[in-house]
């Protein structure tokens, strides 16, 4: 007796999960991975009502009862997709950006399953389950970085035939290197920086060279300022030290009256400084960062490669502060 009771237990149990499945139906919404608009995410709305915030190389399943829907991208009217679901089947709505004058312009097409079934099976889309969600990111990030800039203090060199002067200063130049950051989690950043620096007369002068090169080594721990959730775009609030060596003064300037040519070399100095930077991540592999660095440093004469030396203050006991603005390329892993 228990034994019948039992397997029609199960055979109920069996036909009430059928009858579920039979009475519901599934619209997969997806967008695959695009570097145009990537760092964007767009509201999804199912007859008014907040479905799902959709990112960049992801899709969402939304499983509903069977009858009329509206889709549309939250403040784009000509998005709307009017659906009749039908109880057992499954739809696929696959999210796009047209590129237009200004900007990119999000669309919602229904799909057949053949094609928008590849895409997710493929295993590339990430799933998304709540409207909200943030999906993880990698945390270690490597590129090449790029400055320009100029420094507080200027120093008068070369007098030019309309009277003016020819500045230098230690601070500002243009840099390059390497730059490697660890997000340590969601709200705190370590970075490192090596670069090579060189800042030169301004304007330049034909018949004359004056060139300060250094290569710097930067800390920087910051403070991560999520922007829609993070995922895409951030703010990163940041100070620390920065370590300058092989600081030499190239000098050459024996095609005029008095000048000389000679290396002046000056010892490693420790400074500090201030950022706030941009980070855009168009797909989950690369960032573009953008920032602006403040920083003071100053550079001790050291002695001289030939028998010249320096006689003014400013040149022997040199102010390295300056402004930065930088651009960096990250490969994240």
């Amino acid at each position: 007796m228990k034994r019948i009771l039992l397997i029609l237990g199960l055979i109920s149990l069996t036909i009430h999960v059928s009858g579920n499945e039979e009475n519901s139906c599934k619209v997969i919404i997806y967008r695959e991975s695009n570097a145009s608009g990537g760092a964007l995410s767009y509201k999804i709305s199912a007859n008014d009502s907040l479905l799902i915030r959709i990112r960049n190389n992801s899709y969402f399943v939304y499983d509903c009862a069977p009858g009329s829907y509206t889709f549309m991208v939250e403040g784009y009217e000509d998005t709307k997709v009017n659906l009749t679901a039908e109880a057992g089947k499954t739809y696929y709505l696959r999210f796009g950006l047209r590129t237009g004058f200004w900007a990119a312009i999000p669309e919602l097409l229904l799909v057949e399953s053949i094609s928008a079934e590849g895409v997710i099976e493929s295993g590339q889309l990430r799933q998304l389950h709540d409207y909200d969600e943030q999906l993880p990111r990698p945390r270690n990030r490597i590129g090449l970085a790029l400055s320009m800039g100029g420094g507080f203090q200027t120093i008068p060199m070369v007098v030019l035939e309309n009277g003016n002067n020819a500045d230098f200063s230690f601070g500002g130049g243009v840099g390059f290197g390497l730059s490697y950051g660890y997000e340590i989690s969601n709200l705190l950043d370590l970075s490192f920086e090596f670069y090579y620096r060189s800042t030169g007369l301004t304007p330049k002068v034909s018949n004359a060279s004056i060139d300060f090169t250094s290569w710097v080594t930067r800390i920087t721990p910051a403070l991560i300022i999520p922007i829609d959730g993070g995922y895409s775009m951030r703010l990163k609030l940041g100070a620390g030290i920065n370590y300058n060596s092989s600081n030499k003064l190239d000098i050459n300037t024996r095609r005029l009256q008095g000048g000389t040519t000679d290396n002046w070399f000056y010892g490693n100095s420790l400074g500090a400084h201030g950022a706030l930077t941009f980070e855009l991540s168009p797909s989950e592999n690369w960032t573009l960062s953008y920032g602006v660095f403040l920083y003071n440093s100053g550079f001790d004469y050291s002695h001289s490669q030939r028998t010249s030396y320096p006689l003014d203050s400013k040149l022997i006991n040199g102010n390295g502060s300056g402004i930065d603005l930088s651009m960096k390329v990250f490969y994240n892993f």
